[in-house]
């Protein structure tokens, strides 16, 4: 990566300057560099070179006049993919021949390839980097329909910094071709990828098409798709449909008739992933977006436009992507009906964990009975009762000070510890039923010993949970 640079001195003082750690980036350096001489010497001791020297030797012979090019025209294909020395390198060729050209071609809503050197401002900015340029939209597209169209770009375009296109689709349709399928660990029977696949297949069968339909499983890593055996099985059960499996980054300049997106959850690799990159490789890569996840939003970019004519987005609702909850908040045109939705999927938002307020709180099964836990625990112990009347999550309505059942046919709720904010526990004293704070414990100095009558509307209820 520190050879793929192409760094003088001065390029190396200003990554330094310019990284998140300056001072662990010049320690980090400082270690690595006699293995990066060591290997330097090697090349050169036998009179080898790699990948990076194809590069920056022609760069070299190009700009000391050591080689002359005799192009006139200069066709450079994915252009969003270039590196700043190999942009270099096309820009040395062009000003080495009198009257010479550059055509390129590129796609800055695609560019997901900052991990290896690509620089999406080159495509974004081409005109302040090469000069005077003169500029053709391609703005038809054969590869996915309008409706996926439309919630492609408008997912896309919220980063500011895209250039702004208006994409025409050849096939036109009235109705959502994305949908979301939520379902959980809680939820049993069919799985959320038998139901998508099911649901291809009897396209399939009803649009009487001859050849088999391909059928690409994506995820933003190779390991959150099926394993063999699940491959095997699928395979098999779905004989009408030529199923693949892809990351996002491998399906890049592909297609397929139907996509079904896997993996779509939070955390370190989740989708977008939160994994954080090292100062001393992000201080070698291309300047970042400034536009949160904006090289992550564009891989979902890529990862919808590969179907033509539906995509199926798997997620569990109570570990969501940020970006399949933006897509059911803003309303995009999705479909989120297709299938049988359970309560919790579908109010998920409502029983976030109040203590760590970034979990959220999954049914369980212990030895006293049922209980909601944080889906972060260890990290969050936080535990709370369900619904005493239907065993549903109960949300916290804060501003009210209760809890309320989030089955609407229900409408049970419990008061909220006005105190510390806790829930509440029904108890029995020597003047009769009241609620206490939870979190109440006899001769503990660190507790909360709010306490409330019992409204004559909540009579007291047989149900017990203990933790």
């Amino acid at each position: 990566m520190y050879k793929a640079a192409c760094l003088d001195e001065s390029g190396v003082d200003k990554i330094i300057k310019e990284s998140v750690d300056p001072m662990q980036t010049t320690k980090a350096l400082e270690l690595l560099m006699p293995l990066y001489q060591r290997y330097a010497k090697y090349l050169n001791d036998n009179q080898v070179i790699d990948f990076n020297d194809m590069i920056g030797k022609a760069l070299e012979y190009v700009q000391n006049r050591q080689f002359h090019s005799p192009w006139k025209f200069l066709l450079v294909d994915e252009f969003q993919d270039i590196s700043e020395p190999r942009a270099r390198l096309v820009k040395a060729l062009r000003d080495n021949t009198v009257k010479s050209s550059l055509f390129c071609v590129g796609d800055d809503w695609q560019a997901i390839y900052r991990f290896s050197g690509a620089d999406v401002r080159l495509t974004t900015e081409f005109s302040n980097y090469f000069g005077a340029t003169s500029e053709t939209t391609l703005d038809m597209t054969f590869r996915f329909n309008s409706s996926i169209g439309d919630v492609a770009t408008r997912f896309v375009t919220q980063n500011p910094v895209q250039l702004k296109k208006d994409i025409k689709s050849l096939v036109q349709v009235d109705r959502p071709a994305v949908s979301i399928v939520r379902q959980g660990i809680e939820d049993s029977g069919i799985s959320a990828l038998d139901k998508a696949l099911t649901a291809i297949s009897n396209q399939v069968i009803a649009s009487k098409t001859p050849s088999k339909n391909k059928v690409y499983l994506l995820a933003r890593y190779w390991y959150q798709l099926p394993d063999l055996n699940l491959l095997i099985r699928i395979k098999h059960q779905y004989s009408s449909l030529d199923i693949e499996l892809q990351s996002f980054h491998a399906s890049k300049g592909k297609e397929a008739e139907y996509v079904v997106v896997m993996g779509l959850a939070t955390g370190k690799h989740g989708f977008p992933s939160e994994k954080q990159t090292p100062p001393l490789v992000d201080a070698l890569l291309p300047q970042g977006d400034k536009f949160e996840y904006a090289e992550e939003r564009r891989l979902f970019y890529v990862a919808l436009t590969r179907a033509k004519h539906r995509v199926y987005l798997l997620v569990d609702m109570m570990d969501a992507s940020e970006f399949v909850t933006e897509l059911i908040k803003a309303k995009y045109p999705v479909e989120t009906n297709e299938f049988d939705v359970s309560l919790i999927q579908k109010e998920a938002e409502k029983i976030t964990c109040h203590q760590c307020g970034s979990g959220v709180l999954r049914p369980k099964a212990g030895q006293y009975g049922k209980f909601m836990s944080c889906s972060l625990y260890p990290r969050c112990k936080h535990k709370e009762t369900p619904c005493t009347k239907c065993g549903s999550p109960m949300a916290h309505d804060a501003t009210n000070s209760y809890q309320v059942c989030i089955d609407v046919s229900c409408g049970d709720k419990r008061p909220l510890c006005q105190n510390c904010g806790s829930e509440m526990k029904l108890r029995q004293g020597k003047y009769g039923a009241f609620w206490g704070c939870s979190t109440y414990r006899k001769n503990y100095e660190s507790n909360c010993s709010y306490k409330k009558n019992c409204e004559p509307s909540s009579p007291p209820k047989n149900n017990h949970y203990f933790f």
